[in-house]
């Protein structure tokens, strides 16, 4: 089994829906993510920066016509 580390290439689709999210939305979409398994223990409040952040960051990469990356590893 391989144990990464891994770079992925997000879709254009994906910023863009990160780089359209609306600063009131960020709570609800933090909220969400708190409820995934991956993310056991976190809470809305917790990813709430993140989130802020990361639509931040889609934003900027899509007016350059950049693309966003995800790295992981296990």
């Amino acid at each position: 089994m391989s144990e990464g580390p891994w770079a992925v290439e997000l879709a254009v689709t994906t910023r863009d829906v990160l780089a359209s999210l609306r600063q009131e939305d960020a709570g609800p979409v933090a909220e969400r993510w708190a409820t995934a398994e991956e993310l056991y223990g976190a809470t809305g409040e917790d990813l709430l920066p993140f989130v802020v952040d990361l639509a931040a960051l889609a934003r900027r990469a899509a007016d350059a016509d950049d693309r966003l990356y995800c790295w992981t590893c296990v």
